[in-house]
């Protein structure tokens, strides 16, 4: 994430843009330390968290050799979309936060905020430097597959760390996801949006959403 938009820093003239580039900066590495804490966390806890960040960590590498600077940029605003949408859910949606440890619904709850606030700098980066609409959306095309992959793998190893790796718990898993309550299938509406043409990411203003978080959560709040 950091990379792809630090690599057209120079390129930018807006001083507002730049200002919101160098905070997106600082949470995203913000958020990479807060995410090695919480997963020492799982790995305490029993889940084979290191095998499945580690085919992660390999698909991004891949792709970044393989990519040029623009599609890059262009695999971080769908990235950035994926977060997006899926923080809007979890701060709307009492089904998914409220079961959730308070600790854990707490650090998941500043996320979401942060990837609320920049939601569209990358985007806003990607415009400003000439990105055009097709490799834009076949960047979110090549993604959606990579995202739906992990997401099956990530399940696969929770439940068997739980001894629950059969078929059948799987496709309850998947069910969960995508039928009833179907935290995914729910993101539809959001995900196709970023196909218009015209879209940006600020059509769906949620500002308000986030504001009681900015002033609760305002000692971790990065600048």
């Amino acid at each position: 994430f950091i990379d792809s938009v630090r690599q057209y820093q120079k390129s930018l003239s807006d001083p507002d843009l730049l200002t919101d580039v160098r905070r997106f900066i600082g949470q995203e590495a913000h958020h990479g330390q807060e995410h090695e804490a919480f997963n020492l966390w799982l790995e305490e806890k029993g889940y084979p968290i290191a095998p499945v960040l580690q085919q992660i960590q390999q698909g991004l590498e891949q792709a970044r050799k393989r990519l040029n600077p623009r599609q890059q940029l262009a695999m971080t605003l769908a990235l950035e979309h994926f977060t997006a949408i899926m923080a809007d859910q979890f701060l709307t949606n009492p089904e998914l936060s409220e079961p959730i440890h308070p600790e854990v619904r707490a650090l998941f709850s500043w996320h979401a905020m942060e990837e609320t606030e920049h939601k569209a700098v990358a985007y806003d980066v990607y415009q400003a430097t000439g990105g055009g609409y097709w490799t834009r959306v076949l960047m979110m095309v090549q993604i959606t597959l990579l995202f739906w992959l992990h997401i099956l793998t990530i399940t696969r190893a929770y439940l068997k760390s739980e001894g629950q790796g059969g078929i059948g718990q799987m496709a309850r898993g998947v069910w969960w996801l995508i039928g009833k309550p179907g935290p995914l299938r729910q993101l539809i509406p959001d995900y196709l949006d970023y196909f218009r043409p015209a879209f940006h990411p600020w059509q769906h203003d949620n500002r308000e959403l986030i504001r009681p978080l900015q002033e609760a959560l305002s000692d971790r709040v990065i600048n």
